[in-house]
């Protein structure tokens, strides 16, 4: 009866740790259609994208700015949205206005910003946990 109670236990403490921890966590794994680690993705506000593969990750870190000219309204500019990101420790910046930096290449992968939703509307307000962005990711080849 004890080890049952044990192995309960441990199990009980692996759902926890898990569902607690790692609930923002998206795990894909690569498959031969993406070897070279080339596709677009789409991450929420504070979740982090894994591919253990390449034992890479890439977390939407946090909205900077968002001075895009609303939908409904006259701007003289454009404007610009500016996204934090971190790939796997090392933390950067992209911007959705081209005068601005919108890709980097770090540890060989190229990361560029594709878009940020959702475009601000004169009728609407958002909060951070509203946004996403859709990024491209490629791996550079030597």
């Amino acid at each position: 009866m004890d080890k049952k109670r044990y192995q309960l236990i441990i199990i009980i403490t692996i759902i926890s740790f898990f569902t607690c921890n790692y609930n923002n966590l998206i795990w894909f794994e690569e498959t031969e259609n993406t070897r070279n680690f080339q596709d677009t993705l789409h991450i929420n506000y504070k979740e982090t994208i894994i591919n253990t593969d390449e034992n890479i990750s890439i977390t939407f870190d946090s909205l900077l700015e968002d001075s895009r000219c609303p939908i409904g309204v006259v701007c003289f500019w454009e404007g610009n949205a500016k996204i934090g990101f971190i790939f796997n420790s090392q933390i950067f910046e992209l911007n959705t206005h081209h005068s601005f930096k919108n890709d980097t290449t770090l540890l060989q992968y190229n990361i560029s910003l594709i878009r940020v939703h959702p475009y601000p509307h004169i009728d609407s307000t958002y909060n951070a946990e509203d946004y996403s962005t859709d990024i491209y990711v490629q791996k550079v080849r030597k």
